[in-house]
């Protein structure tokens, strides 16, 4: 009989819309001094921050020779001058090994799915649109449902990597494929580590608050692989600690709800709900996300007034309506206004914002979604331009939460589900396991001040200046957003606001 693990996943950075920075652990190899031009095998393994060009693009990725004369991957943009020297045509990431094993032969290894090696692309150019598609696709069929929708895309991508770390076969494939993880596995993990160091590093005073932390929770005596350890623990920095599933699933849970609600700075409260931990739970994965932060030009309280909001034609209830004129990014797209305001960095050149995609049409919402699940947020982020803006939007705060096994199985990757044939003989082969749940939880709040959110994702496996008059931009009815770091185009948070109230 399968066995049931429980995967809790609560993150930030989100997966949906963005580049990652792989930062390898092992330095890359020393180039040879005398070499005309860096080769990809003098840079190391590749880093994957995905860099998203003025033209939508993303930066294709090249090894270069930085000043002091050693090599690194760097990405250029179309039209840009290579910053030290031509660039190899065919950029392939070379993989560290640990010392004493050779590198991996060519072909696909047997527990991996083909299409996870590397091919004629450069895996780098290519990371932060993957991430934009399942961010997309995801959020395509949340839309189905009714009412207020947030979630973190970096929340659910982070659980589902851990977890797929040990699948193997048929059921990896499948979970590459749905999760849009395009790269090999062993480039993947350092990605999602590379990513959670560069969202959170920055400090000082005028740096958002955003925490990423991930924990494995295991059923005591169990026998977990040492290379899923070492891999969950290297690149998501998930220690392990034992309960006991089978005598005391009750317990467990409240253990496993406490870190999580510690995590998110008590935004995500039962995370798993009663009855969603068994005496047949084996493993929980769980990562938490927190973000905080303040706008870059804060609203003025006492410019907020009530003002109608358009829930539906003929429907428009007063809601507490922010205004501000002010400096941000805006554009028109031929069916939305869009408006990127970002929040106070500590790095002016590395920040975090929202886009708010404003439907043309009072009701128009479905249409944008649409867009979206089809793939095309670029075009609207692409329609940005920095202007003043007089901007009225509304006060909001909601609290979103899923079950997404049918969801996930529905984008492709059913087998995971399956307790009779689902494969993760990688995280431990003393009992069958199978994804029972995933299970996801979001919050945010949007003020005069800033934005506060923070998400959980649980998955379970079973034995689981400007020119006057300024531009208008009234959200005065239902609009899509999303919170994103601005350099690297990764989407952490994503959702719409029906109704404000």
């Amino acid at each position: 009989m399968a066995q049931r693990i429980s995967f809790i996943t609560t993150a930030l950075c989100a997966l949906l819309g963005l580049g990652c920075q792989a930062q390898d652990r092992v330095p890359p190899a020393s180039p040879d001094p005398g070499a005309s031009a860096c080769q990809p095998a003098d840079c190391g393994s590749l880093a994957m921050i995905a860099r998203i060009c003025d033209d939508g693009s993303t930066g294709a990725s090249q090894c270069l020779r930085a000043e002091g004369g050693a090599c690194r991957w760097e990405h250029v943009c179309p039209g840009e001058r290579s910053p030290a020297g031509p660039a190899p045509t065919r950029p392939v990431p070379q993989p560290t090994q640990p010392p004493g094993q050779e590198p991996p032969a060519e072909p696909p290894r047997p527990n991996q799915p083909a299409a996870q090696q590397p091919g004629a692309q450069p895996p780098g150019a290519g990371f932060a649109d993957a991430n934009a598609a399942f961010a997309q696709r995801l959020y395509g069929k949340l839309a189905a449902t009714t009412g207020k929708l947030f979630f973190s895309p970096a929340s659910v991508s982070t659980a589902l990597a851990m977890t797929y770390a040990g699948a193997r076969g048929e059921t990896a494939a499948q979970m590459a494929k749905a999760l849009e993880f395009t790269l090999p596995p062993e480039a993947l993990h350092p990605a999602f580590g590379g990513l959670v160091k560069e969202l959170t590093q920055a400090a000082g005073p005028k740096a958002p608050e955003l925490r990423i932390a991930n924990r494995l929770w295991g059923q005591a005596g169990l026998p977990l692989d040492p290379a899923f350890q070492s891999t969950t623990q290297q690149h998501y920095g998930a220690g392990i600690e034992l309960v006991d599933f089978k005598g005391g699933s009750e317990p467990a849970r409240g253990r496993i709800n406490r870190w999580v609600e510690q995590q998110t700075n008590a935004k995500i409260k039962d995370l798993m709900p009663a009855g969603s931990i068994t005496p047949l739970t084996r493993l929980v994965l769980t990562n938490a996300i927190y973000f905080k932060g303040r706008w870059a030009t804060p609203f003025d309280k006492q410019a907020t007034k009530n003002e109608p909001f358009t829930v539906k034609p003929g429907t428009a209830p007063a809601v507490p309506m922010m205004r501000k004129t002010l400096q941000a990014r805006f554009g028109q797209a031929a069916d939305a206004s869009v408006l990127e305001l970002a929040y106070e960095a500590q790095n002016p050149d590395r920040p975090l914002a929202m886009v708010v995609i404003l439907p043309a049409q009072v009701d128009g919402l479905p249409k944008v979604e649409q867009r979206l699940a089809a793939g095309q947020l670029k075009g609207y982020v692409e329609a940005l331009r920095p202007t003043r803006v007089d901007v009225a939007l509304p006060r909001f705060k909601m609290t979103a939460e899923f079950e997404l096994s049918k969801t996930l199985a529905e984008l492709g990757m059913p087998l995971a589900f399956d307790d009779a044939k689902a494969d993760f003989s990688g995280i431990t082969r003393a009992e069958p396991l199978f994804i029972s749940q995933v299970r996801h939880k979001a919050f945010v709040e949007v003020n005069e001040e800033g934005t506060e959110a923070a998400a959980a994702t649980g998955v379970a496996m079973a034995t689981r200046s400007a020119p006057a008059p300024s531009p208008v931009f009234r959200a005065d009815h239902p609009f899509a957003f999303l919170i994103r770091d601005v350099t690297t185009g990764a989407v952490l948070f994503m959702g719409r606001v029906t109704d404000p109230r």
